[in-house]
């Protein structure tokens, strides 16, 4: 499923130790979600922009969209996404290996 690549993707690239979607409780995490859905929590996803790029934080983005008939297939996001056939993912998952 894409939104859950999308949450193994945010807490890989957080760096703070605070997941993306947070809470004490299950209320507090589905508000948490609802949040980043709407946009409203804009501050979240900007944090992971260091790691992931924008390119990165864009495809977060479509994978975390709320309606799940407007997230993208795997197979779109791999084979048309920025993030996946850049020149700069190739550079960094070859300058990763060394």
């Amino acid at each position: 499923d894409i939104w859950s690549l999308g949450c193994i993707l945010s807490a890989m690239a957080d760096v703070d130790g605070e997941y993306l979607f947070h809470g004490t409780n299950e209320r507090d995490i589905y508000n948490s979600i609802l949040a980043v859905a709407a946009d409203e929590d804009t501050s979240r996803l900007a944090k992971l922009t260091p790691l992931l790029g924008e390119h990165g934080l864009n495809v977060l983005w479509l994978m975390l969209q709320h309606d799940p008939t407007q997230r993208p297939s795997l197979q779109s996001l791999l084979d048309t996404h920025p993030y996946f056939t850049g020149t700069t993912t190739r550079e960094r998952l070859t300058t990763s290996d060394q």
